[in-house]
């Protein structure tokens, strides 16, 4: 009797496992689809952590010039302007 409980324990174990691989397996692939979509849409050959790091370090700094231009200063925000197209110029590259 406590053979079968035990069996019965385990399976459901085993099924609850099983299904919560299967599910961050699934989710896993889709974020796995979702940049190499992105990646194959940016042109970037070689889309490893690096490119992907100097890709949203482009983008703060853009965003960060943006910001300043909006509080009205020129010179700081031309050069991080630069510096973001720069960085993803590479990551593209």
């Amino acid at each position: 009797m406590l053979n079968e409980l035990g069996e019965a324990i385990g399976s459901a174990i085993a099924w609850l496992t099983d299904a919560f691989f299967s599910f961050w397996e699934i989710v896993l692939g889709v974020f796995d689809g979702f940049f190499e979509g992105l990646a194959e849409g940016l042109g970037m050959q070689e889309a490893g952590p690096l490119a992907w790091l100097l890709l949203a370090v482009g983008l703060l700094l853009i965003l960060s010039a943006i910001q300043g231009f909006l509080r009205r200063s020129i010179v700081g925000p031309i050069i991080l302007l630069v510096l973001g197209f720069g960085l993803i110029a590479w990551a593209m590259a």
